[in-house]
């Protein structure tokens, strides 16, 4: 008999236990959950889709009325935002570690002409952005929020002080215009024959 006592107690013991370590999961998953908690390092744990909705509700609660794309097929915006003044701009959000490409830039300005938006903007946890980026989003006006203003931001909405968090939103920067332009090669016509690469047309 007191074998099984033992066994009941085991039993007892590993179930308060796993009952503790959920407990403490739906804790920590709550409080990560609530925007006004939420740190930098809590975004940095995030997936690409929850730190979209961080980032919605971000823009939401700083004073623009805020609309979200579906997650799949959202041509290029995750974010549409209405600032005070009407303006529309394509949010395109990415969570990354490394620098951020071209390809954020190239999405949010096809979503501009497809949601008949204003402006584009990126909002990013990157720490920077590859100069061939820089390049593409000063030609096409496209502004940053980079990871020291999401930070900043985050600040701001833990302490409640909407006003500044709205402030960082309105502020993205934005790439200085670059005058240099890729090289382009002009494909000509020679001893009547046109010819790219290893084709040609006689």
């Amino acid at each position: 008999m007191e074998r099984f006592e033992i066994i009941l107690l085991m039993i007892a013991v590993i179930g308060l236990l796993m009952a503790i370590i959920l407990i403490r999961g739906q804790l920590r998953k709550k409080k990560r959950k609530d925007v006004g908690k939420i740190t930098i390092r809590d975004i940095d744990r995030m997936e690409g889709s929850e730190f979209e909705d961080y980032v919605a509700v971000a823009f939401a609660v700083s004073g623009f009325t805020t609309y979200q794309t579906k997650k799949s097929r959202d041509y290029g915006a995750d974010l549409i935002v209405i600032g005070e003044d009407g303006i529309k701009t394509v949010v395109q959000v990415k969570r990354y570690g490394a620098k951020l490409g071209l390809s954020c830039v190239q999405e949010a300005y096809a979503a501009k002409a497809f949601y008949q938006a204003e402006r584009t903007m990126v909002v990013t946890s990157a720490e920077d952005v590859t100069e061939s980026c820089w390049q593409l989003a000063a030609a096409t006006n496209t502004s940053f929020l980079l990871r020291a203003d999401v930070e900043e931001l985050a600040k701001y909405l833990r302490k409640g002080r909407l006003g500044e968090a709205g402030w960082i939103c309105s502020s993205p920067h934005m790439p200085e215009k670059n005058e240099k332009r890729p090289a382009l090669v002009e494909v000509e016509m020679l001893r009547n024959k046109v010819q790219a690469g290893d084709y040609y047309y006689k």
